[in-house]
């Protein structure tokens, strides 16, 4: 049979799949204008077999290197209010399960960010011969926004390297306010003889959103949407792609809260 194995984390605006396993939707960014709020999750099970889970909830930041790492609960800490039902169920193949959780502060909350992580952790079969494969460990990012909120970043840099095996782009962002900000970019990735001269190359999107890379252009695609959770600094860094010894232009156009950016960064690669 085949394992099961995800470590979710919470950057997908879409279903995430892990080898039969989809959830939806996989962030909730809920805003919290009363004393409470109830939201639910959908879990599928697309494989063969009964899927048994239990479902438990944590405090959670992110460490230098945009790892996802367990914090203490506080009191301000949304892990701290949420009611959740079930806590353990299974699904039968091809089947779904809604899991409902409601948001109830115990204490007066501060205005912005609160965090926590639903996990839907994968219990082992009862089938002696299938106790030994991997596991599902699903999360799922709940971010309960308490205003007044302020989403203020600042890019202290844009840049471009190689790094002997391929393109990388970086992003130094700091978060200003006091809830996370994103990156909503896009790059394109140019030789030399084909860049337009300036940024601000428009861009379509196919039937399933990946972008179409231009006429010309050797790729383009999104900026992993990472978030920089408040009173961070984190560099952002995510891969071009390999490419031919040469001379590039890489376009990098978008925003990061109240940040826009429309810059070309030239690249040389020498092997």
């Amino acid at each position: 049979m085949r394992a099961r194995q995800l470590w979710w984390f919470p950057l997908c605006t879409h279903l995430a799949f892990a080898g039969g396993i989809a959830v939806s939707p996989p962030r909730f960014d809920i805003l919290l204008t009363g004393p409470t709020a109830a939201e639910s999750l959908r879990v599928v099970n697309l494989g063969e077999t009964p899927l048994h889970l239990k479902v438990s909830v944590a405090h959670f930041g992110l460490d230098e290197e945009n790892r996802l790492v367990s914090l203490p609960p506080t009191e301000q800490s949304a892990d701290q209010w949420m009611v959740i039902t079930p806590l353990e169920f299974v699904v039968e193949p091809q089947k779904s399960q809604t899991v409902r959780f409601a948001i109830r502060p115990r204490v007066k909350p501060q205005p912005g960010e609160h965090r926590a992580m639903i996990f839907l952790e994968e219990q082992p079969p009862e089938e002696k011969n299938l106790v030994m494969r991997n596991l599902a460990r699903i999360g799922i990012g709940v971010y309960v926004n308490v205003p007044p909120v302020e989403r203020r970043a600042q890019v202290h840099c844009v840049d471009v390297v190689w790094d002997g095996s391929q393109a990388l782009g970086m992003l130094d962002v700091e978060s200003l306010g006091n809830a996370h900000v994103r990156p909503a970019m896009t790059y394109i990735l140019w030789p030399l003889h084909a860049f337009p001269g300036q940024p601000g190359t428009p861009l379509t999107r196919g039937p399933e959103g990946s972008l179409l890379t231009p006429p010309g252009a050797l790729r383009a695609g999104d900026v992993p949407d990472i978030p920089v959770l408040p009173g961070t600094r984190r560099l952002i860094r995510f891969p071009l792609g390999a490419l031919e010894a040469g001379e590039y232009w890489v376009e990098l156009a978008g925003r990061v809260a109240n940040e826009e950016l429309a810059v070309a960064l030239p690249l040389r690669v020498v092997r």
